[in-house]
């Protein structure tokens, strides 16, 4: 398997363990609040994920729904390569989860890493025809086709404590973070005291350290993670997530 599937099946995989979590990030910050969840407190979103298959030849990476609620989903798309044509595709998955699922959807890419930072990742995604005049300020665009917005999150400008309050699920990212880039001992170790704090298992601690250090090597060089990996790799040895 190489590099970059790996990194999709354990972001995948990480998603898994508790939609709720990363539902939740993701409708923090899409403004989505408790009132477009039918009055729910905020601990009591439940999301569940949607098997993306809104196409046999295209697939969402994925689809999360509000408990109780039929008629929206966030759409989630993660990005680590500099691949072109991202809102387009975007834009085309959006339309094909609203058509399958006949729901409202909010779609949100993030980007794992600066190098996925391409400048046409803008948040909207316009198509007009260019033969057609711009019309004045305030009239309407005879030449425009297609306007969409979807959000970006940018892995790298956030704070590991803008991820630790929804949940375990996303510590893994934190080497991706703003600490991350910063210092990736100390980062690793916030990371790690905020596991050791909760009730989870062992086994969960030990896979959400191993996805955490995999996860890491998208923006950190080898030896950076060898020396890291030196010094707790005795305990991922055992870890699925090293496993061929």
């Amino acid at each position: 398997m190489s590099n970059e599937k790996k990194y999709d099946a354990n972001l995948k995989g990480l998603i898994d363990i508790d939609p709720n979590v990363w539902g939740r990030f993701l409708a923090s910050r899409l403004g989505m609040t408790a009132t477009e969840f039918e009055a729910l407190k905020p601990e009591d979103h439940q999301f569940a994920v949607i098997e993306s298959d809104v196409s046999t030849s295209l697939q969402t990476d994925k689809l999360f729904r509000p408990s109780h609620e039929t008629k929206r989903l966030i759409h989630l798309e993660l990005e680590a390569s500099r691949e072109s044509g991202l809102p387009q595709r975007v834009h085309t998955y959006n339309v094909l989860a609203a058509r399958h699922h006949k729901a409202i959807v909010r779609s949100v890419v993030l980007l794992l890493r600066r190098e996925s930072k391409l400048k046409d990742v803008t948040g909207e995604y316009i198509v007009r025809d260019e033969t057609v005049p711009l019309p004045k300020p305030g009239e309407r665009d005879p030449g425009l086709i297609h306007y969409f917005q979807y959000h970006v999150i940018c892995l790298w400008e956030l704070s590991l404590d803008e991820l630790i309050p929804f949940g375990l699920t996303l510590l893994p990212l934190a080497l991706l973070t703003r600490e991350g880039k910063a210092s990736v001992e100390a980062t690793y170790q916030k990371a790690e005291d905020e596991l050791r704090k909760s009730n989870i298992s062992d086994k969960m601690e030990v896979d959400l350290i191993a996805m955490m250090m995999n996860i890491g090597g998208l923006v950190h060089d080898e030896r950076t993670l060898r020396n890291l990996y030196m010094s707790i790799g005795n305990i991922l040895e055992e870890s699925w997530v090293f496993q061929d």
